[in-house]
């Protein structure tokens, strides 16, 4: 079976049943594998078998279900190994963009990835994967993890190869190159040998230059590799011009020089500066490897009455898993028998264990501690929470924050103009009466100096060390943009309900002898956490709860019901008022409310009969993070729906000044655009589940959900611990992140500005300094080891 995927764009979607009803029918066809639909991004993810259908039916498939398939919304994210440069980057971008059907194009070169959108009526992946493969680099499925390690691991084995060789050659070579200096047999000095030598150098160990020069050409740009191959080139060309006519390149006092040593040397010093930075790099994504060694191999499954272990990719929704202590647990799934403490430290980052009973959920890569546990698997693959976070953590580290847009504008113009000073610096000289051979060691030297590289890895490897420090602690941040702009906020908006309080409310006072009975008959079957505190009260107190129908939410208001003839409404003040049930219990609410508890009318037959008090405690570090907030400077704001009293009571407690309160869910949106429009950087934090309008319109969006599915859709940090404190380090991350992206730019924008005149001889008319190329292509090499190394500095970093 030939497995392909596709991402496809979907308009119309309204709610999240939409897409649901897609992803069911889109299962249901012949061809398809696996379907998964995103309400918030308005996608389809489409895994079929290409041997039965094309991607065309694909679209067919979602246009028959009442939805459109935006054109172009096909989008394919694949791995360009190779592709490790903002100039790389351009050359496949250029390519891509240059190709009919293709119409936008992303690339990541921190993790070597191509997002590619395109119109699937006029090209295919087959199509993209050739084109990036003609650009010269080697595409690769995104799921072909092994496959890329083992083309890294050869790259590494033929850098170290080249580098040995390349040393072993430059020895003799620099010594032959300076008789004067060493005492060297007559031959070794022999220009005939020291050709002989620099060969196998020039054109062998720097053959991956050429290959990068030649395809950048093509490509109608020029790269890195172009001031490589131009600079050693031309040491080497005149070398062996100088070697077969040496009466015309001899100088004036009779001399033939050569540059052997000057062309081995900077390409073996670069490949060694390649093979190191090749090293670091490698280190800057130790989060996603050790994400991905959680990853459970096998699972004993119960099929049959029998035990029975399976590879981890052969679990299917629905099957029994038997987890005996100490085992890691397979795959998401919810506890169908056993008790059990289990570690998710892994995951959350919360170091206590966590007891698991039946009916709770466990995810995963834990690890079970003590009992032993039957687990239904309810989420297998690429669906689970930790397959999630792998996916967050990747894009995160390929996404660009906005101050990576400098750097890509100034490389994008970066090599055009070093070319342009090499060859004018050359003139300059020479017009100013220089020897050829003093110009033309300028030349080369300008060539060489520049480094572009540095410039390029400045932000992505900081990005790359930055998220994967956060997924460690159970803080996943989605964009390099997010993570920029944390440390810019200024005012902080907490969602009351879940997020300041721990979101499971009690009834704690009832007033009315059958107030409970009716207003539970109501609830029943709700999924707001008032009315299923509600219900629980009338069943912990065993009291009878009659059959209801024709339910009719009032968003934010309350809930209306039938319980034979009765008629019953179940809500607040305004909803009363708006039902026109006039009610005498101003006072008792009044006396609740003051002590921070909600206090519902029930009302039957358009006569109020009683009210319920339901109050929601603090979780537990929410008082903490609220004052460490303050402490730096950050105004704290609450939003909730309550009225204004229950809200000023809980806000009290946690010591927050500012109140927004009785806001319905759908207005919650307007309330952060009003604090932009005063000029405030604005962060949202909430549970991810009606606050995502909300989430989406702040600056920076922050999801505290304990890891659901819907949190992690929505925000663009997600907390996976509920606690409230990863806000406060949230920010301390972003803050010690960009001060680590702007010291790279800083240190990569001094060398080359500085560098560059020194190497065009700036210094040479105040003091005689003229830099040697050798000493250019040392300092070229090691810059970008620098900039890398300074990224890697961060995991020190303690949050």
């Amino acid at each position: 079976m030939e497995k392909e995927k596709t991402s496809v764009g979907i308009s119309g979607m309204h709610c999240a049943s939409c897409a649901n009803t897609i992803e069911k029918k889109l299962r249901a066809k012949q061809g398809i594998i696996s379907a998964s639909v995103n309400f918030a991004s308005e996608k389809a993810t489409v895994e079929y078998d290409t041997s039965k259908i094309t991607e065309k039916d694909v679209i067919s498939f979602i246009n028959e279900t009442g939805y459109r398939a935006v054109a172009g919304g096909s989008r394919v994210i694949i791995k360009a190994v190779g592709m490790d440069s903002p100039h790389c980057s351009m050359i496949v971008k250029k390519a891509l963009k240059n190709s009919k059907g293709v119409l936008s194009v992303e690339t990541d070169t921190a993790n070597q990835r191509v997002a590619v959108e395109y119109n699937p009526s006029e090209t295919s992946i087959i199509e993209i994967k050739k084109i990036i493969k003609g650009a010269g680099y080697e595409p690769l499925d995104e799921e072909s993890i092994d496959r890329e390690k083992d083309v890294r691991q050869k790259e590494m084995k033929i850098l170290r190869r080249k580098l040995i060789i390349g040393a072993i050659l430059s020895v003799p070579i620099f010594l032959g190159s300076f008789p004067e200096w060493f005492p060297v047999p007559e031959i070794m000095a022999s220009h005939y040998v020291l050709l002989a030598l620099t060969i196998p150098v020039q054109f062998w160990v720097g053959s991956q230059f050429y290959r990068g020069a030649w395809i950048a050409l093509k490509n109608r740009t020029a790269d890195m590799n172009t001031l490589i191959a131009v600079g050693t080139s031309a040491a080497f060309l005149y070398s062996a011009f100088a070697t077969f006519f040496p009466s015309i390149a001899a100088s004036q006092r009779g001399m033939t020089v050569v540059y052997y040593d000057t062309a081995a040397i900077i390409i073996t010093l670069i490949i060694l500066g390649r093979y190191l930075e090749a090293i670091a790099k490698g280190r800057t994504s130790e989060a996603i490897k050790k994400l991905m060694k959680l990853q459970a191999k096998t699972a004993v499954v119960i099929r049959k009455g029998k035990e029975t272990e399976v590879p981890v990719e052969e679990v299917v929704a629905g099957d029994i898993i038997l987890v005996k202590p100490g085992g890691k647990i397979p795959v998401d799934g919810i506890v169908v028998e056993g008790y059990s403490a289990v570690d998710e430290s892994m995951i959350t980052g919360e170091s206590m264990p966590s007891g698991k009973k039946k009916g709770d959920t466990v995810i995963g890569a834990t690890i079970n501690k003590s009992g032993m546990l039957k687990v239904r698997a309810t989420k297998v693959g690429k669906d689970t929470m930790l397959a999630s976070i792998i996916k967050i953590v990747e894009e995160a580290q390929g996404s660009k924050a906005p101050i990576q847009r400098l750097a890509d504008k100034v490389s994008a113009y970066f090599v055009p103009a070093v070319i342009a000073i090499a060859v004018l610096s050359f003139s300059a000289w020479l017009a100013l009466g220089m020897p050829f051979i003093f110009a033309f060691t300028i030349l080369i030297a300008v060539l060489i100096i520049a480094c572009p590289c540095a410039l390029g890895l400045a932000t992505p490897t900081a990005i790359m060390i930055g998220t994967g420090k956060g997924a460690e602690h159970g803080i996943l941040i989605k964009s390099g943009e997010s993570l920029a702009t944390a440390h810019k906020i200024t005012t902080i908006i907490f969602d009351k309900t879940g997020t300041l309080t721990k979101g499971k409310p009690e009834v704690t006072d009832v007033t009315g002898g059958d107030a409970l009975k009716y207003a539970a008959a109501a609830e029943k079957g709700s999924e707001h956490p008032l009315g299923e505190a509600i219900v629980k009260a009338a069943q912990a107190r065993k009291i009878k709860i009659p059959k209801a129908t024709h339910f009719h939410t009032i968003e934010g208001k309350g809930i209306t019901a039938k319980a034979g003839t009765k008629t019953i409404t179940v809500g607040s003040r305004s909803l009363m008022k708006e039902k026109g049930i006039k009610h005498g219990f101003e006072d008792e609410m009044q006396r609740l409310e003051n002590g921070g508890k909600t206090a519902v009318i029930v009302a039957i037959n358009r006569k109020a009969v009683g009210i319920i008090a339901i109050a929601d405690t603090l979780k537990e570090n929410s008082e903490e993070a609220v004052q460490e907030l303050k402490k730096m400077g950050k105004e704290v704001v609450m939003i909730t729906g309550d009225n204004s009293r229950t809200a000023s009571a809980i806000a009290g407690q946690l010591g927050i000044t500012r109140v927004l309160a009785e806001v319905l869910p759908g207005e919650k949106a307007n309330e952060v655009k009003k604090l932009q429009k005063e000029g405030h950087v604005v962060a949202f934090v909430g549970d991810g589940i009606n606050d995502a309008p909300a989430l989406a319109q702040a600056d920076v969006g922050i999801a505290i959900g304990a890891g659901t599915d819907i949190a992690i859709e929505t925000g663009g940090i997600v907390l996976i611990k509920n606690d409230l404190r990863d806000v406060v380090s949230a920010i301390n991350l972003s803050k010690y992140t960009i001060r680590k992206i702007k010291q790279n730019l800083f240190w990569a924008f001094i060398y080359n500005t500085a560098g560059i005149p020194i190497a065009a001889g700036i210094l040479y008319s105040f003091n005689g300094f003229l830099l040697n190329p050798i000493i250019a292509a040392a300092a070229m090499a090691f810059s970008s080891v620098s900039v890398v190394g300074n990224s890697l500095l961060m995991k020190r970093f303690r949050l």
